[in-house]
């Protein structure tokens, strides 16, 4: 068959094609020159196309879209007639004592949140799997012909079964197996060195009354590696195994624990991802009460990457164990039968207590999604120059360090027209290509040429990152010269440091000599207000026919390029404040400042907060002055005073200390009651006041 898309990168591609993916031919290996259009002065064409066997015995070919493949099946579920091993971790001692799940991965993680929400409704992931919109399984449906009525039914006629405790044994086993498969590169369940899945599970410790496996070398995601284990494509009836034992593991009623083993990898045998499942029960099993904590970041009441709560204390009351939860945000919890527990979950800012009932010695899934509320630095606007001026910023659950982000602004216009032996722009490009060239220039000298010298997409991004405004622009002269439909000029924008690309502006070639002239576009990127931004001119293969050669009539030309109406960030500052959620902002230049926030939790940043513009002055700073004796209304502390000069966004805050010298402690009960606007108060204490020395702080 042939492969055009061997040579295609996606718009958006973040820089130039590496790798047997991308391997060029020259005009002869491909073997499809082509005589140039009309007039005689054309440049040459050439077609890419790619011949490749359908399947090879590595597994996929990484030279064009892979095929399909599916896990292989699952060995019969091995029962124990005796205990592997001697047991371990049997009789907890007296006292509560940790018990580890290990630190599984976020996909991992996720893996065990597909197979328990399988588990727990059989139904409902029959239609998650029958509906999906997910481009790989929907691929691995037509090449296997899925019966999807027929898979519905057979999922959604399972018994709903308890969910399954992660074991920090099982993971260590299905990592090892998965590792084993992505060095040599094989999909099975005999590992190199001749292990089964049952010695590698005794090997890792665990003492075994029954265990199955599930593993596959060929995962896109790991909902594409959930959907083949789950709907269990093949080759038999329907599209799918027979029998389909991989989906049989998932919801056999026997396993109490899971470990899955995910690595990512790109060698050409196996991959992108490789994962493998061990199920198993102890030998002398009990219940777990099992689950994770995590925000719900997309609102998605679901689970994802990125949101787990790690170092929550999982408290079962009168237990001899308990749990803290892994980076991830998993955990699981021994108890010793059936009965009511009371369930507590402690953290910084977090104490969430409930009650769970085991019934028939089965797990139970205890899931805590805890309200986020992303970080927003609260303080003064102007901030005074050379002045500490204070900011707070709303708790997160669970957080412990706060990590502070300045960055100067610089409010000028962007201009670059290629004129500098230095342009202010980074290239990625065809090796030994030069894009700045003389004689075709707009204005000036010099401009930029990007061709296509072999075929892969030549990337100009303008160096600065922008802060957007509303009427933020960009303009550039362009002329788009000898250029095939698949030759297409674009101008991009990514809000989110480079991980994602959106076009702005394209244009196309149209197979003929195209432009004669410059013309000048100007592109708003007020829909952008509020954000950081990086801009690229990308000059995009999207496979076929292309123009190859590299004299300036052929391929696009760039001059002068402005960025209108957005401030430059020209330099950045992080400031890690620990567990509190203060930051003492010391400005020692002038001009706009950008400030946002992010917590830290254990293992993991959460994503940053908005961003707030401040302005940086030389301000007066405020002072404090108390109009009159402080007084005691029983064991009230009152006290009025002025504020000359009070900032924007003001903070008061009352101040104890036993000796004049200090140490200070705050007085959290304190209120501040206005007098006079802003700046004749009156401060109480609530709370009984003890006798001492007061001061009073703004910001």
């Amino acid at each position: 068959m042939t492969a055009h898309s061997a040579l295609t990168r996606p718009p958006g591609s973040p820089g130039p094609s590496t790798g047997a993916a991308s391997r060029v031919l020259s005009d002869r290996q491909a073997g499809a020159s082509f005589p140039g259009p009309t007039p005689s002065r054309a440049p040459g064409l050439v077609r890419l196309t790619l011949t490749a066997c359908a399947v090879c015995g590595l597994g996929r070919l990484h030279a064009q879209p892979p095929l399909p493949q599916a896990p292989p099946p699952a060995p019969p579920i091995q029962y124990a007639t005796a205990p592997s091993v001697p047991r371990a971790q049997n009789n907890p001692p007296p006292g509560a004592s940790l018990w580890s799940i290990g630190q599984p991965t976020d996909e991992e993680q996720l893996y065990l949140e597909f197979i328990n929400r399988a588990r727990l409704d059989p139904a409902g992931e029959a239609v998650r799997l029958a509906t999906t919109t997910d481009p790989r399984v929907l691929s691995a449906y037509s090449w296997f012909q899925v019966d999807l009525a027929q898979m519905q039914s057979a999922i959604a006629a399972l018994p709903p079964v308890p969910p399954l405790a992660m074991s920090a044994a099982l993971l260590q086993a299905a990592r090892e197996h998965s590792l084993d498969m992505a060095l040599n590169e094989f999909q099975g369940h005999t590992g190199t060195d001749g292990s089964s899945p049952g010695d590698r599970i005794t090997r890792a410790g665990y003492s075994w009354s029954m265990y199955g496996e599930n593993v596959y070398a060929y995962a896109d995601s790991v909902f594409h590696g959930h959907a083949a284990f789950e709907v269990d494509w093949g080759n038999g009836p329907g599209g799918m195994q027979d029998p389909p034992g991989h989906r049989l593991n998932i919801h056999h009623a026997g396993f109490r624990e899971a470990g899955i083993g995910v690595v990512n990898t790109n060698r050409p045998g196996v991959g992108p991802q490789i994962v493998t499942q061990d199920f198993a029960t102890r030998s002398v099993a009990s219940p777990f009460i099992t689950g994770v904590v995590h925000f719900d970041l997309n609102n998605n009441a679901f689970y994802d990457p990125g949101e787990g709560i790690g170092g929550v204390e999982v408290i079962v009351t009168g237990n001899a164990w308990y749990g803290l939860t892994a980076i991830s945000g998993g955990y699981a919890v021994p108890v010793p039968g059936d009965g009511s527990y009371t369930v507590t979950f402690v953290a910084p800012g977090l104490y969430h207590a409930t009650n769970v009932t085991v019934a028939n010695r089965a797990n139970v899934k205890l899931d805590l999604r805890p309200a986020y509320t992303p970080p927003y630095p609260v303080g003064p606007d102007p901030a005074a120059l050379t002045n500490n001026n204070l900011y707070t910023c709303n708790a997160v659950v669970a957080a412990t360090n706060y990590q502070w982000q300045t960055s100067q602004l610089l409010n000028d216009p962007f201009f670059e027209g290629g004129e500098s032996d230095q342009p202010q722009i980074t290239l990625a490009v065809s090796e030994g290509y030069n894009t700045r060239i003389s004689g075709v220039a707009a204005s000036g000298t010099y401009a930029f040429h990007l061709a296509h010298p072999t075929a892969a997409p030549q990337i100009l991004q303008l160096q600065p990152t922008f802060w957007i405004r509303s009427n933020a622009q960009v303009r550039f002269a362009t002329r788009l010269g000898w250029a095939t439909s698949n030759q297409v000029a674009r101008l991009q924008i990514s809000t989110d440091d480079g991980g994602s690309w959106t076009d702005l502006w394209t244009r196309a070639g149209t197979g003929t000599s195209g432009q004669s002239s410059y013309t000048t576009q100007t592109v708003p990127l007020g829909v952008h207000a509020g954000k950081s931004a990086l801009l690229r001119f990308v000059y995009d293969f999207t496979g076929g026919s292309y123009y190859y050669q590299t004299s300036p009539d052929v391929g696009w030309l760039l001059d002068d390029i402005r960025v209108e109406g957005a401030a430059r960030i020209v330099s950045t500052n992080l400031t890690d404040s620990g567990p509190t959620v203060q930051f003492a902002f010391h400005p020692l230049v002038p001009g706009s400042v950008l400030m946002r926030v992010r917590a830290q939790l254990p293992g993991r940043y959460l994503p940053w907060g908005p961003v707030r513009e401040i302005q940086v002055q030389a301000v007066t700073p405020p002072t404090v002055r108390f109009t009159g004796p402080v007084t005691w209304n029983g064991s009230e502390l009152i006290a009025r005073f002025e504020v000359t000069a009070p900032p924007t966004g003001m903070v008061l805050r009352l101040w104890r200390a036993a000796q004049p010298t200090g140490p200070w402690a705050e007085d959290t009960s304190a209120r501040f009651e206005s007098i006079s606007g802003n700046t004749v108060w009156r401060v109480t204490t609530p709370a009984p006041a003890a006798q001492g020395f007061y001061r009073i702080s703004v910001n």
